[in-house]
């Protein structure tokens, strides 16, 4: 009886697949089932790292599978810093912002150095006292 119940049901399954997969074309002989695929799902998105891979199926259950190329990176800047008479500055650089690769290294830009002004008188000089000259970085 067991084996009466599989064998029914195996025959139906098989019947459903070849009613619901006709040959389109009436040309075709023996009956010979085509396959018409839905549509593809992504079943892993791709990343800047890996590829992804999609899926579609038929009603049959007959399934295809494809590579889908990876991402382009995630462009992020990183902004420039300007260098000032006592501290390094940088150029403006990009990296990945998923897998955190350099896109574009940022580069040292040295130390601008003092540059001074005009001297000028930061105190008077009196007859008691001496003055006092100055000339401040810009």
């Amino acid at each position: 009886m067991k084996r009466l119940l599989i064998f029914i049901t195996l025959l139906l399954a098989i019947i459903t697949c070849i009613a619901s997969c006709e040959p389109k074309d009436p040309s075709e002989t023996r009956g010979e089932h085509v396959h018409e695929f839905g549509e593809w799902s992504v079943t892993k998105n791709p990343t800047c790292e890996s590829e992804g891979q999609k899926t579609r199926y038929c009603s049959c259950g007959e399934k295809q599978s494809d590579v889908i190329p990876t991402a382009p990176h995630a462009e992020q800047i990183l902004p420039a810093k300007e260098a000032t008479c006592t501290e390094t500055g940088l150029t403006e650089g990009k990296k990945c912002s998923s897998c955190g690769e350099i896109l574009v290294e940022q580069t040292a830009i040295p130390e601008n150095g003092h540059e001074f002004g005009d001297w000028y008188f930061a105190k008077d000089p009196t007859e008691a006292e001496a003055g006092e000259r100055r000339s401040d970085c810009l």
